[in-house]
């Protein structure tokens, strides 16, 4: 790339607005990973098994509470239209969160013993409180995106943080264990909640008189396909991640339960978390792009490779040196969490840059042939992960061959991001 384009980008309104989420993300973690060395010797491995049991079934009704229809409003010509879009989200989360706690009524004891973790049987009645938080977050996200707001999604990120994490260390310094960790969880994102709802309401009320049945229909009749393709994807996605802590508790135990999700907490969240931030701006900024040039040719190569500036030299460090530093910050007994770090390096590095683009397909109308390809790209890694369990029954080794064939099928579908949004010259090279 020339230097006059790079000049460019590194000058541009849209770095700035990158720039603007990514430091908020990056302060919302920090509050977390300061406090990480003390939550870690607070809470034991078998605490963070109770909350990755509770997570095993709340990501995949979290991922399907809107019905994708949040997603949508980014895509409507005028805010008539999208606030209606919206309020047909908040909607459907009611009807799903409804739908859940009718399913955990019934199938209580069913759910609790596939996750492998009878501890987390109570907490199982929050689950559609966390299904109704979770979508109208996602909702009131995406509006505020829309609008630009992009401060004000880093304030309320950074105050779901730092409220979650001085519940964890208050509730488990009074002996709450893995109770604590859910209910700071619940706490914090039920304050970010209300916080962004009322800002919200003050800036936008004036459009609420425009909400109507007639409009919500309009809008179910205008995003049907994300009905119909990309909420199932959402739910393919839960599915996968829901799977894969299931299989490692009943194959591995809770002590590698544990370990992978600490990863998670310490590793994993961080880096989806700056993954999303850029894929907001980028969602709202292609789709812009689109609708007025066609091409979203240019943001997309330009967003790739600042995601990539950013994590490559992070991801560097875990996969060399994560068991030291895991062992040395943490305590010797998270030493298996950082040789989890270094396994997942690699992969993270592939997952984050994709995720950061992963709404090309939703921008150009490619829905249906996401929701196709989105079926291998669920199902084989679940059936992976469950096959090495299965011959190897040890956890790194499966995790490792896992790993290797997610970040295969995640390197396959970033070609074809790549080769979708190729211009007329590209394609005729």
């Amino acid at each position: 790339m020339k230097k006059n384009q790079l000049k460019a980008i590194f000058n541009s309104e849209y770095l700035a607005q990158i720039s603007t989420l990514i430091t908020g993300s990056a302060f919302a973690q920090m509050i977390p990973l300061i406090a990480s060395p003390l939550i870690a010797r607070i809470y034991s491995p078998n605490d963070y098994a109770v909350l990755a049991a509770y997570s095993s079934i709340t990501i995949i009704l979290t991922i399907i509470a809107t019905g994708s229809f949040d997603m949508a409003q980014m895509l409507d010509l005028n805010d008539v239209e999208a606030i209606n879009t919206g309020s047909l989200a908040l909607v459907t989360t009611l009807v799903i969160s409804t739908v859940s706690l009718v399913c955990m009524l019934m199938f209580m004891t069913q759910i609790s013993n596939l996750t492998g973790n009878n501890s987390v049987s109570f907490w199982l009645y929050f689950v559609p409180v966390t299904v109704f938080l979770t979508g109208l977050t996602q909702t009131f996200t995406l509006w505020n995106n829309r609008k630009k707001r992009y401060k004000r999604i880093s304030i309320i990120r950074i105050l779901n943080t730092a409220g979650t994490t001085v519940l964890m260390l208050l509730l488990g310094y009074i002996g709450y264990g893995g109770n604590g960790l859910i209910i700071a969880t619940i706490i914090g994102q039920a304050i970010a909640l209300i916080l962004l709802f009322t800002l919200t309401i003050y800036d936008d009320i004036s459009l609420m008189k425009y909400i109507s049945t007639k409009l919500m229909i309009n809008s179910f009749i205008r995003h049907k396909d994300f009905l119909k393709y990309n909420m199932p994807q959402g739910f393919l996605d839960g599915i996968r991640e829901s799977s894969i802590l299931i299989i490692i508790s009943n194959f591995f135990g809770a002590y590698a339960l544990s370990s992978f999700s600490f990863t998670k907490s310490i590793i994993i969240g961080p880096l989806q978390l700056i993954g999303n931030s850029v894929s907001q701006v980028y969602y709202e900024r292609a789709s812009s792009s689109f609708l007025k040039t066609g091409s979203i040719n240019k943001i997309t190569k330009k967003t790739y490779m600042g995601i990539t500036a950013v994590v490559a030299p992070f991801l560097l460090i875990i996969l060399l040196f994560g068991e030291n530093i895991f062992s040395y910050v943490f305590g010797n007994r998270w030493s298996q969490a950082g040789m989890i770090s270094q396994i997942l390096a690699v992969w993270l590095f592939v997952r984050v840059t994709t995720s950061s683009i992963s709404t090309i397909p939703i921008i150009i109308g490619k829905l249906k042939h996401n929701f196709f390809i989105s079926i291998i790209f669920n199902l084989v890694p679940i059936i992976a992960l469950l096959l090495a369990s299965i011959k190897f029954n040890e956890f790194l080794l499966s995790l490792t061959v896992f790993t290797f064939i997610f970040t295969l099928l995640l390197l396959l579908v970033q070609a074809w991001y790549f080769r979708m949004i190729r211009t007329p010259q590209e394609k005729n090279k």
